[in-house]
């Protein structure tokens, strides 16, 4: 018997041991996945977690800067935390690829392009008629905001993520708030 299961590779595997400040960050992710943490949602403070978890205070700190450096939550006043919005970790992921990896203007905007033209196909079968008006306004402001840089930008800001969200599909909509924020990237090549 004892072969047998030696023979599947069940005995003599290494079992896992994970950090306490891996597991904390894991049960906080998963609160905020199952959206019992909502974005802009506080985080017990480090007193509350240290008591729930029944841990030190150095290993719920860890947990805090690994969640924080994946841009999941975000400080605010007192050294206390809320819940960062969902694109934001894309967002950080996406920047550091792009950094690391050298990305370019060029590529970023054939990506983007790629996800506006399937966008587009999906927000014209699913939008709403709110949608269609909040998109109509971005265009006029658009074209009555020529000569004004950043009011353009905004209203085309605005009208891109008003199609991402028209296609009900939040993948997309936390895709195009990454791809429009300004990452660290290289001039086109």
């Amino acid at each position: 018997m004892l072969a047998s299961v030696a023979g599947r590779g069940m005995i003599g595997s290494p079992i896992e041991r994970r950090k306490v400040y891996a597991q904390i960050a894991e049960r906080l992710l998963a609160q905020i996945g199952a959206g019992h943490l909502r974005p802009g949602d506080p985080l017990p403070t480090e007193r509350q977690l240290t008591q729930s978890f029944r841990v030190g205070r150095s290993s719920v700190r860890e947990a805090l800067r690994i969640l924080e450096s994946q841009g999941l939550i975000k400080p605010v006043e007192s050294g206390s935390f809320v819940v960062a919005d969902a694109s934001t970790p894309l967002h950080h992921s996406l920047d550091l690829l792009l950094t690391l990896q050298g990305g370019t203007l060029r590529e970023l905007f054939e990506v983007r392009k790629i996800l506006e033209a399937e966008s587009a196909a999906l927000a014209a079968t699913r939008r709403t008629e709110s949608e269609m008006s909040a998109m109509a306004d971005a265009i006029e402001e658009m074209e009555e905001s020529l000569q004004a840089q950043e009011r353009y930008i905004e209203a085309d800001l605005r009208f891109h993520l008003t199609i991402a969200a028209a296609t009900r599909n939040r993948m997309t909509l936390h895709m195009m708030q990454a791809i429009r924020a300004p990452p660290c990237i290289a001039p086109i090549s």
